[in-house]
């Protein structure tokens, strides 16, 4: 049997948060964090808003897409944050 997937409520407050959050284990500035971090949200909210219904599992990964542009340490942070001890 296959598991169902979640549907997500994008929020771009809390996404902002999190990668902010994530980004006190790199060595980004503060100020570069929440830039990084808006323009992901930015970008994410142009992909979600060309869909009409977005899984958890794409989510994420075009979440950890979009950070990848910009910083690859925080990629790979946000890509492994529930692994990562």
């Amino acid at each position: 049997m296959k598991k169902r997937e979640k549907i997500i409520d994008f929020d771009r407050k809390t996404l902002v948060a999190e990668l902010v959050n994530e980004s006190k284990s790199t060595k980004i500035y503060p100020d570069a964090a929440e830039k990084i971090a808006n323009l992901v949200a930015d970008d994410v909210e142009k992909w979600i808003n060309q869909r009409t219904m977005v899984t958890e599992k794409d989510y994420k990964k075009i979440v950890y897409q979009k950070i990848l542009k910009y910083n690859s340490d925080l990629a790979y942070i946000y890509l492994n944050r529930d692994k990562i001890i």
